[in-house]
């Protein structure tokens, strides 16, 4: 009896992951987003509600988005801003959400990103140490080089002019800026 009582225990562990394995393909199959490589960085399948997902297994890619939001703190938010929204600009990059000084301790915090949704958020405070190096991704050449051009012209430093990074790999285009508070800041395009 105690046997019996074993296999059939078994059996039904045995089921249970064979039906978490189907279900598991099912969401593999149902939820993960067309090819990426269909789209541009503004059409992102993250960002465009209508991709299908129903497309045959050839044609589909596992994508896995691993950063979701990032941010940094600033001395002067009044000159950051003014630096952030006219380096960025170029990239697509707008405030999209301030938070009100109620929930933040009375700091100005601000979220900017390509719309609807804010992936970069800048908050008053002390900025970290060491300073971070945040790189923020172009379509075109054009666009590193309008983006190097914004910051130098409201208050960035040049840490590294627009131009190809063979060591980095092939096809490498970026510039680097300081923004007000010494953080490295970067547009680059793969492209």
């Amino acid at each position: 009896l105690v046997v019996l009582v074993v296999l059939v225990v078994l059996v039904v562990l045995v089921v249970l992951v064979l039906v978490l394995v189907l279900v598991l393909v099912l969401v593999v199959v149902v939820l993960v987003p067309a090819n990426p490589a269909a789209h541009s960085v503004a059409q992102c399948p993250f960002r465009s509600p209508g991709a299908s997902r129903l497309l045959p297994a050839a044609t589909r890619t596992i994508v896995v988005a691993m950063i979701d939001h990032t941010g940094l703190n600033v001395s002067d938010p009044e000159k950051s801003r003014a630096f952030y929204t006219a380096a960025l600009e170029p990239l697509g990059y707008a405030v999209l959400r301030e938070i009100p000084k109620e929930y933040t301790g009375g700091a100005v915090v601000f979220g900017m990103g390509v719309a609807p949704k804010p992936d970069f958020w800048v908050a008053e405070g002390a900025p970290q140490q060491p300073r971070l190096h945040i790189a923020f991704r172009a379509k075109t050449h054009a666009e590193v080089d309008a983006f190097y051009a914004a910051a130098l012209a409201t208050g960035g430093t040049d840490n590294g002019p627009p131009g190809p990074r063979p060591h980095y790999h092939e096809k490498y285009y970026g510039a680097f800026v300081k923004d007000p508070d010494g953080h490295n800041i970067e547009a680059v395009c793969h492209d």
